[in-house]
């Protein structure tokens, strides 16, 4: 997961500060979609469920990564969300782990400010 993060630091960097929407979650949360399909992985954005809606869905091939986004908040606020939505309950009984990433993006570095995944079901039994 730091490998990723690093990643995605990199390619936040080398796009061209005129065209950085910076203030804007989305913008943040469509690169990483693009990215996400692009190398090829199953990925869905703005998942209606039940009790709102999920950042991002990825699928791999032993995970599903239920994401949220904050834009100059914190990676625990994120995760919050995802426990009292309870975003990734829809994924479970899939024959996958379920992980709860909490992402936290900064508008003034234009990078990830911090982020937390932990096993979708610790979130349960916390709340």
């Amino acid at each position: 997961m730091e490998r990723l993060i690093e990643l995605i630091d990199i390619l936040f960097s080398t796009i061209p500060h005129q065209i950085f929407q910076q203030k804007q979650e989305a913008f943040f949360h469509a690169v990483l979609h693009l990215s996400f399909s692009a190398i090829g992985l199953l990925v869905q954005s703005e998942v209606s469920t039940a009790k709102g809606r999920v950042d991002t869905v990825v699928h791999t091939r032993d995970r599903i990564y239920v994401m949220e986004f904050k834009l100059d908040a914190t990676s625990e606020s994120a995760l919050k969300q995802i426990r009292e939505k309870r975003y990734g309950s829809p994924f479970l009984n899939q024959g996958k782990e379920v992980i709860a990433l909490g992402v936290s993006f900064s508008s003034a570095e234009k990078t990830v400010q911090e982020w937390q995944a932990v096993p979708y079901t610790s979130l349960l039994v916390e709340g």
